[in-house]
């Protein structure tokens, strides 16, 4: 007997409609729905699918990230599983090493962020921080943020000034750490900055932000918070792209430039009536994930239609 590679002879039927995720890259939209990718070319319209025909798991993605450096797709499950999508040769690398962790709950291994920083992406997740080397692909240390080393979910984190910082649930607050630090994997190393349940952290023009459970966003400068303005709904994503500080919520999509000065604000309209999930600024337009119509496209400073882009 033998077999034969008959993958190029079939196509995958994916749901594009309900979308998880979406970030921007060299001119291009990628997008995750909950089980499949699609990437769209800013410049020539053309759409391309990733999914399991490529080599994807078809499991439930909970956060996408694109590396420019390295031209690689990040993809995050909830189950723990990582998928490095590489451009150049259309190829997937399953990562297993979360998945596979004995001393973590399956519950806990949900994976909720990608940041990277030279050449390092610090992996947010129900139990803490994982780095994994996109140089090397392989992993490196693990960072339990909680009293006593326990495992606390850790939403994003970014760095500013050589130092990390981690907006976390259950109470955690946000830590910080110096990335000199060749112990970060002690937890006493983290510095508790404020209690409190964080769920995003972003940074832009060389300041920190990050909004609380009360739905407030505070500006972090060193040891100093300031409180900035109240959300009307907690956001469900925050991103940096483009030099705007975009902040995603269930019925409003606000875009804010590097003082975050609001630049403008988008919303359901009667032909597209469905909840966001996501948001990123790509060549001076706005791309917005839905729940019902993929994404929706619109331009930045001049509000017009939507127009509709998906598989």
């Amino acid at each position: 007997c033998y077999s034969q590679d008959f993958t190029a002879l079939w196509q995958g039927h994916y749901s594009y409609n309900n979308i998880v995720d979406v970030v921007s890259g060299n001119h291009t939209l990628y997008a995750a729905a909950q089980n499949a990718v699609f990437k769209y070319d800013t410049q020539t319209n053309e759409i391309t699918t990733i999914t399991s025909v490529e080599g994807l798991s078809g499991e439930q993605i909970t956060t996408i990230y694109y590396s420019e450096l390295y031209q690689y797709l990040l993809i995050g499950y909830e189950t723990g599983l990582v998928e490095i999508y590489s451009e150049t040769d259309n190829s997937v690398l399953s990562v297993v090493d979360i998945l596979d962790k004995q001393n973590i709950t399956p519950v806990n291994k949900g994976i909720n962020h990608f940041f990277e920083n030279e050449g390092l992406i610090y992996i947010s997740t129900n139990y803490g921080v994982s780095v994994y080397d996109l140089e090397r692909l392989e992993f490196g240390d693990t960072y339990f943020l909680g009293n006593g080393g326990s495992q606390v979910t850790v939403t994003q984190v970014s760095i500013l000034n050589n130092e990390i910082y981690a907006a976390c649930l259950a109470g955690n607050g946000i830590k910080r750490a110096d990335l000199n630090n060749p112990n970060l994997i002690d937890y006493q190393q983290w510095q508790t900055v404020i209690m409190g349940n964080y769920y995003t952290m972003n940074t832009i023009n060389n300041k920190l932000y990050s909004v609380r459970d009360n739905r407030v966003l505070y500006e972090i400068n060193g040891a100093t918070i300031n409180t900035l303005f109240t959300f009307p709904v907690l956001p469900l994503d925050a991103d940096m792209s483009d030099s705007y500080l975009v902040y995603s919520t269930s019925n409003t999509i606000y875009v804010y430039d590097e003082n975050l000065g609001l630049v403008n604000s988008f919303q359901p309209t009667e032909a597209f009536d469905s909840n966001f999930t996501s948001a990123v600024s790509l060549d001076d337009s706005i791309y917005i994930g839905t729940e019902a119509f993929g994404v929706l496209n619109n331009s930045i400073s001049v509000v017009g239609e939507y127009s509709e882009i998906k598989p």
